[in-house]
């Protein structure tokens, strides 16, 4: 093992982080791969600032001229390894040598970027309490990874520059932090140890010391406010089935060493965390059981500060990280719920297996007792007729049916049987493969079903409560009135039967009922939901036919709603109309001039068509109204019904015309209609089968053309050139 040292780095100016100057050791463990090794340098150079960092390599034996390379950088420090070692001694190594306050654990195949380190340093030094902190990037798991818009190098920089604006907001604590970029405070390693080598060559490291330093007190952040790209998994991608054992024996030896699944222990769950719904301020108790080390706890924490958090867990060392977030009871399920109160909590998240509950009907009772009276449960359930359950099980490799989840039809009845009254489910659907396909296929095929969505579904997302639906009418008003959660509370509210909002209204016997009514068609009307508001303010009418608010919000609501003559009637019978009512109905009137002009001018167009007058002329005429969008092809349809001899022939000369002009969308909705007017009309045929064959599809082109009763000669030239194309 040879060293390559340089001093100068260490007398340069370093920047202050709460008082005093600060350097970060950045250590990089390479194996080969020295295209990313010297953009990733490179990147360091160009983005970070001289003289706060220093760059130690700690090379594992490459072949590749990586050694060479190092070898001729003189801001290097390089550790030249005679044999592979890993990564977790690799990191080790150069940790040992580093002299910074911080190290930055950096893999080799990341690009770094403008202000990458200067925000991680502000979010690691916020706090004494933090630990740790991480970026977020393009590849990656657990959640580090977000959408990404850029193709090219270039477009990543600007994407980087224009998302890396220190903002403490999108600090996010965690359970863990993924090793690839992972700024540490060299203090706390100096208190909890290095690198666990046991996980060698490497994976589950960053679990391990993620975890240890929760356990030294400290917390995890994960920095939505900086991003540095990564290509992803480069020094084990080409050797798949030895990564995968690799995965499986380091995840065994995390277990072994703390005593539970760091995949399990560590778990959240977005979808399910995302149900959870409050105003961000709110003060609310939320229960978890089968919490792990508390993972969704951390999520729920993150939206709403204000949160109570209590759970449950069966594994004791789980149980003992997440009671570092939450009021943890640990124990089985069946006897940890009995020792809970009841009418207690606002939300219980279910995160164990139920179907592996000896009796869920009763161990549900038991959950719904504990909520409030308008509390809600959320849970996921293993589909037991997902289609590698199916599979297992016909091959004897499961569990018994009872104990391998439940079907929808059973969860319903669960649930039901359990004494929720308001009950929703959401398939959640796997991606399969081509094989899987097929056995999808055949199980539809066997049962006779018309849809293969249940056997993709691989879990079912249940969302359920002791809600009647006239206290979940309540609750929304009152959500909307105090604009707390107001958009999610009125799509809901949307969702409700107007006739019952109206009645719950009426017997809460309130003299403002008017006023509440309008004011919550205004709020549906701003969301775009103007049928339910319609319905509330045509109530309110009826109640006082004299309320000028209500003939105004009529009035606008029929606006919305594409009715401008409906709306005109309305703001003309106002008494009183304001220089805004008066600006109103001459817009008004002005549209529905040029709606009867455009309406006449499109008759005329069709008849020119189908006369053969200036076709083309008129076609294009009407293929920019359809562009436009003053022109549906709906309206087209019903205008060629009522006044065309030669329907078919005219919608597809228009959207030939369409075609011609590049105006896409319309197209296939004009063929559409031609051929339910004429199904075998040969012109259409033709035409649309042309279209298709001009975008590709050639296949369904095929099938057009060979529905023509009588093909001509430009009809049988289709025909040869696209199967010669097919073959």
């Amino acid at each position: 093992m040879s060293i390559n040292v340089i001093t100068s780095i260490t007398e340069s100016r370093l920047t202050e982080y709460g008082g005093d100057p600060v350097l970060t050791s950045i250590v990089i463990a390479t194996f080969n791969k020295l295209d990313y090794t010297q953009q990733c340098i490179s990147s360091i150079r160009e983005y970070t600032e001289p003289g706060t960092y220093e760059i130690i390599v700690v090379d594992n034996r490459s072949t590749d001229g990586t050694v060479e390379w190092l070898q001729s950088q003189p801001d290097i420090r390089a550790i030249l390894n005679d044999e592979n070692f890993g990564f977790p001694k690799a990191c080790n190594q150069g940790i040992e040598i580093s002299t910074g306050d911080n190290i930055l654990l950096l893999n080799n195949d990341t690009i770094v970027t403008k202000d990458w380190l200067t925000n991680l340093l502000t979010s690691l030094y916020s706090s004494p309490e933090i630990g740790a902190v991480g970026s977020v990037t393009n590849s990656c798991s657990y959640g580090q990874a977000i959408p990404v818009t850029y193709n090219s190098l270039a477009e990543m920089q600007a994407f980087a520059a224009e998302l890396n604006v220190s903002d403490p907001s999108a600090w996010e604590e965690r359970l863990k932090l993924i090793g690839y970029c992972m700024l540490i405070k060299k203090s706390i390693l100096d208190e909890i140890g290095l690198l666990d080598e046991r996980f060698t060559p490497g994976n589950y490291e960053d679990d391990d010391i993620s975890l240890r330093i929760r356990l030294a007190g400290f917390k995890l952040l994960l920095c939505r406010d900086t991003f540095i790209h990564h290509y992803g998994s480069v020094s084990f991608r080409d050797a798949p089935p030895q990564y995968i054992q690799l995965m499986q024996n380091n995840r065994q030896k995390f277990h072994d060493k703390w005593g539970f699944d760091p995949d399990q222990g560590n778990n959240f769950r977005l979808d399910v965390c995302s149900l959870v719904e409050a105003a961000s301020n709110d003060e609310f108790r939320v229960l978890e059981i089968g919490c792990g080390c508390g993972g969704n706890l951390l999520q729920i924490k993150h939206r709403f500060p204000h949160a109570i958090l209590h759970a449950t867990e069966r594994n004791p060392a789980a149980a003992a990280v997440a009671g570092r977030i939450a009021a943890v009871t640990e124990g089985e399920t069946e006897e940890t719920l009995s020792s809970l109160p009841r009418n207690y909590y606002d939300w219980v998240l279910i995160s164990e297996s139920v179907s592996k509950w000896p009796n869920a009907a009763e161990v549900l009772t038991s959950v719904r007792k504990l909520l409030k009276e308008d509390g809600r449960v959320l849970a996921v359930l293993q589909n037991s007729l997902h289609h590698a359950r199916v599979k297992a099980y016909l091959l004897g490799q499961t569990e018994s049916r009872s104990r391998n989840g439940f079907n929808v039809t059973e969860a319903q009845a669960l649930f039901a049987d359990s004494g929720f009254t308001q009950v929703s489910m959401t398939a959640l659907v796997s991606a399969i493969t081509e094989e899987e396909r097929t056995f999808i296929q055949n199980l539809v095929s066997t049962v006779g079903l018309d849809t293969s969505i249940p056997y993709e579904t691989a879990e079912i997302l249940v969302s359920a409560s002791n809600e009647t639906e006239e206290m979940s009418i309540k609750r929304l008003i009152n959500q909307v009135l105090s604009q707390t959660d107001t958009a999610n509370s009125l799509r809901k509210l949307a969702e409700a039967d107007p006739d019952d909002v109206i009645q719950l209204v009426e017997r809460a016997g309130s003299e403002q009922k008017e006023e509440l009514v309008n004011f919550l068609a205004v709020q549906l009307v701003e969301i775009g939901e103007n049928k339910p508001a319609l319905r509330y303010l045509q109530q309110a009418f009826e109640w006082n036919p004299q309320n000028t608010q209500t003939v105004f919000n009529l009035g606008l609501t029929m606006y919305m709603m594409a009715e401008p003559q409906l709306a005109l009637e309305w703001f003309g019978i106002l008494p009183e109309r304001t220089e805004q009512v008066e600006g109103w109905i001459e817009k008004i009137r002005l549209e529905i001039a040029k709606e009867k002009y455009d309406r006449h001018r499109t008759k005329f167009l069709l008849r020119r068509i189908e006369q053969g007058l200036e076709r083309e002329e008129s076609a294009s005429e009407i293929a920019q109204l359809l562009q436009d969008e003053t022109l549906t092809v709906e309206e087209l349809e019903s205008e060629a019904t009522a006044g065309l001899i030669h329907r078919a022939e005219v919608l597809t000369v228009i959207a030939a015309a369409c075609f011609e002009t590049n105006v896409h969308d319309p197209i296939f909705g004009l063929f559409d209609a031609a051929l339910r007017f004429e199904p075998s009309n040969s012109f259409a045929l033709y035409h649309l089968a042309s279209s298709l064959h001009l975008f590709g599809e050639h296949e369904n082109a095929l099938v057009y053309l060979e529905r023509i009763a009588e093909p001509d000669q430009a009809t049988n030239e289709l025909i040869s050139k696209i199967r010669g194309q097919l073959q």
